[in-house]
């Protein structure tokens, strides 16, 4: 969307030049420092502007848990979490190392089908589940939390099936 001129660029597959990618766009991210990144149902890619195109990065089907891409967010490091179906990979931009955290492992941020991520500004990656509720990763430490459903207590979240998340104006 131009938002000097109100005009709407409509990528699809079926163009010519064939500049969008084929599958399913799960997740859309723009990086703080304005890339915009795309994790669909069959890996990442970045928008090129220079020449109007979407180019396909960390296709290597071992970089990542899965090229099945979830979700995609940004921390305040500047790192990119990438959830899949498998699990959560951390990329370092400033380190250039991506870290996975497959759902398989011990003590997993995962484990679970992930339905969405949200960082917030306590440094925490906030991760929702199918029907294994919450799971708070503290970005410092790798300490996980879980919150789920308890019928016996009143305080505790009224699903274990959480969709999405979004922070409020307390950081909460």
């Amino acid at each position: 969307i131009n938002l000097d001129n109100y005009s709407i660029v409509n990528y699809s597959y079926y163009n010519d030049d064939k500049r969008t990618p084929y599958y399913n766009i799960n997740s859309i991210l723009i990086t703080e420092d304005e890339t915009i990144v795309m994790g669909t149902s069959n890996g990442l890619y970045y928008y090129n502007e220079e020449n109007d195109s979407f180019k396909r990065i960390l296709e290597n089907k071992n970089i990542l848990t899965s090229q099945d891409i979830i979700d995609i967010k940004e921390d305040s490091e500047n790192n990119i979490w990438i959830a899949t179906d498998t699990g959560i990979n951390k990329v370092d931009k400033n380190n250039k190392r991506i870290y996975k955290y497959e759902s398989n492992k011990e003590n997993s941020s995962s484990g679970y089908k992930i339905n969405s991520l949200m960082c917030d500004n306590g440094g925490n990656l906030w991760i929702s589940t199918y029907e294994n509720g919450i799971k708070k990763l503290n970005i410092k430490t790798n300490k996980i939390i879980t919150y789920k459903f308890d019928e016996n207590n009143e305080f505790s979240i009224p699903s274990n099936g959480v969709r999405d998340m979004i922070q409020d104006k307390y950081g909460t």
